[in-house]
């Protein structure tokens, strides 16, 4: 994995009189996320893009954040599939039966119980790649659930349980 600084962008969250939501990403013309937070100013300040932003649409704007996209080119390794995902039921800490729901995209085989047989649907519960993927979302970690809370100790048994899914893919083979 060779990523590389790319660009910095605004993202910006807004919602209308209905509730519905709208998202905006906006591409910056900064060097790199020092040098973005060097000019934070022209970006939320008074007559920054922001307040620019909130003259030009009656959507209340709720949200905003910058970030510095890294990246990386070609193609991913062979017999990889963007459809199929591991989906990973986990505990929340401090809530006893509140439960939290993370994924894996395109999951290495090696997170998935040996098969043949059911079992090669089942997520494996040792394996210590997925162990230290986990870790990340405890309280040890610094990656939060979409709910913004910390899974319990991936590390102790019954914490967590998953299986491998797949999402149909509409994109259409080539043609000649």
């Amino acid at each position: 994995m060779a990523l590389t600084f790319r660009k910095c962008y605004l993202h910006v969250g807004m919602v209308d009189y209905e509730g519905n939501k709208s998202a905006l990403r906006i591409d910056l013309d900064y060097a790199s996320l020092d040098a973005l937070n060097t000019g934070i100013a022209a970006i939320t300040g008074g007559g920054g893009v922001l307040a620019d932003l909130d003259a030009v649409t009656d959507l209340k704007i709720i949200s905003a954040f910058v970030g510095e996209e890294l990246g990386d080119t070609g193609y991913g390794d062979e017999g990889s599939e963007s459809e199929e995902t591991a989906t990973i039921s986990c505990k929340i800490d401090g809530r006893p039966g509140v439960y939290g729901n993370l994924r894996i995209p395109g999951p290495d085989a090696g997170v998935f119980l040996p098969g043949p047989g059911s079992d090669a649907n089942v997520v494996d519960v040792a394996d210590v790649a997925l162990l230290a993927w986990l870790e990340n979302f405890s309280t040890d970690g610094v990656c939060l659930t979409s709910d913004g809370e910390s899974i319990a100790d991936p590390a102790v048994t019954g914490n967590f349980k998953g299986r491998r899914v797949f999402r149909h893919s509409r994109r259409r083979a080539p043609t000649a």
